[in-house]
Parts: C-alpha cells; sequence; structure tokens
C-alpha cells in the first residue's frame, strides 16, 4: 500500500502516455473515450506533454504521437528488473511456504549485488536485510552459481578482473587450478554452495542456483538457512525443486 494518497494529476497524465502509446497517431476523441477524462483535461495533459517533449502535435490536425523521447522513460529498466519483477510475488509465497528468507542477486563488476530478498516475509531470517549487500564471486552461493554456468567468455574477462583484485575475498582467484575444481563442483551439483565457517553454530548457509536464458546468466537465486538445521545436500533435496521452478518463472519460462 502507498503511504499517502496518489496524485491523481499524475495518474492521469500516466494514463493519457499509456493510450498514447497504443497507436500511432491518437485524436482527443479517442483519448476522451478510452480515458473517459473531460476534453480540456485531456488537452492540458496533452499540452504539457507537448512542452516536455514526450507528446508532438500531429501539424495535420489529425491527433498526438508519442516521441522517441518516451524510451528515455525505461533506460533504467532492464531484463535483470524485469526478472526481480517476475520473482517477486511468487518468492514471497515461497517464503511463506518454507520459512526460509529468498534473494535474488545481479553481477555488478566484481561481485553479486542482493536486489531482492524476502527477509521482511521469514520468520526465521538471520540478518534485518541483505539488499545492497555486495557478495565476493568465489566467496559466495551467488557468485558461484554465476561464474559456473555464465557462458565461458564471460567468465574468463570476470575472473582476470578478480584475479587482479587487491580484495582479500578474490584473492583465490590467483589460484586458477583451484578456482577451476571449485567451479567444476558447482557445475557438477547443480548448484552454488556458501558453507557456513563453524558448521554447528548458528551461521547461517545458502544454496544458488542461476536464472538463466540461452547464452546468459541473467540473476541468481538463493536460499540462505541455519547450518546447524541442516546439511547442504539435505537443503538442496529439499528446496531444490522449488527453487528451479522459480528460477524458471523468473525467467519467463512459465
Amino acid at each position: 500500500m502507498p503511504s499517502y494518497r496518489p496524485l491523481q494529476s499524475l495518474a492521469r497524465s500516466l494514463e493519457v502516455l499509456r493510450l498514447l502509446n497504443l497507436r500511432p497517431l491518437t485524436s482527443v476523441a479517442a483519448l476522451h473515450r478510452d480515458s473517459g477524462l473531460p476534453k480540456p483535461t485531456l488537452v492540458r495533459i496533452l499540452e504539457t506533454l507537448v512542452h516536455e517533449g514526450y507528446v508532438l502535435r500531429d501539424p495535420s490536425g489529425g491527433g498526438y504521437r508519442v516521441t522517441s523521447a518516451v524510451r528515455s522513460l525505461s533506460e533504467g529498466f532492464h531484463e535483470p528488473s524485469l526478472v526481480i519483477e517476475r520473482v517477486t510475488p511468487s518468492a514471497r509465497a515461497l517464503t511463506e511456504k518454507i520459512r526460509w528468507p529468498l534473494a535474488v542477486g545481479l553481477f555488478d563488476r566484481d561481485a553479486m549485488v542482493v536486489r531482492f530478498s524476502t527477509i521482511p516475509d521469514s520468520p526465521l531470517a538471520l540478518f534485518p536485510s541483505t539488499v545492497n549487500w555486495r557478495l565476493p564471486m568465489l566467496g559466495s552461493g551467488m557468485g558461484l552459481a554465476h561464474l559456473a554456468f555464465c557462458p565461458a567468455e564471460e567468465r574468463r574477462i570476470i575472473l582476470r578482473a578478480l584475479r587482479r583484485s587487491e580484495l582479500p575475498q578474490d584473492a583465490i582467484a590467483r589460484d586458477s587450478a583451484r578456482t577451476s575444481r571449485l567451479l567444476a563442483r558447482t557445475r557438477q551439483r547443480g548448484y552454488g554452495l556458501r558453507a557456513p565457517s563453524r558448521p554447528r553454530s548458528g551461521d547461517s548457509a545458502s544454496i544458488s542456483i542461476p536464472i538463466r536464458r540461452p547464452g546468459r546468466v541473467l540473476a541468481c537465486l538463493s536460499l540462505t538457512y541455519m547450518a546447524r538445521v541442516m546439511t547442504p545436500a539435505a537443503a538442496a533435496r529439499r528446496y531444490l525443486p522449488d527453487l528451479r521452478d522459480l528460477a524458471d518463472e523468473a525467467a519467463g519460462g512459465s
């Protein structure tokens, strides 16, 4: 629910812009019919959009059309953003069912960045929030899942950058044999694993899988649990089918 009452003037303007996008050329009469807004209100909205450069008045008097400037309104919305939009309702429903928190992370230069989490929906979450956390590529389940399943050339470029990194968590990348074994085990298992440093403690662990389209890893989906409750193998047996269904849905496969 919004924190404040919606601005009706803005809502009306967005609706007009949406309707304009449906046709190459739209008249005021057609907008009046489709929106139910009074014609004087429509003209004020249209002239404002013309002034801002998003709409052009047809010189022949036939109506209004959108300009290329409307593309700028979606420049911040890429396919990974669509993944998060798709996954949100089902991820929350899955957390309601299994109780453990889920997260979606995106690759960003040299790390995986958590962009969505169901921690607010989980009674078993160990952290108040993980959104915007930067997770190491070779020290997190998400990072391993991305590296193991992304295209070979992308993996080569990322590992080369990690080898040049001065961050302690990236030092393992300089051991090529160890890195290769780690990624091979991840591919063999089918998921990335972040094991706890103290298995019998209250530390968390996570299993992560890629959200993929052909030739590309869009994001990674992770489930976090308390390590003393179950082993990674038990977590995988119990939850991987649900995670894979969710990843397929997030990728647009169902």
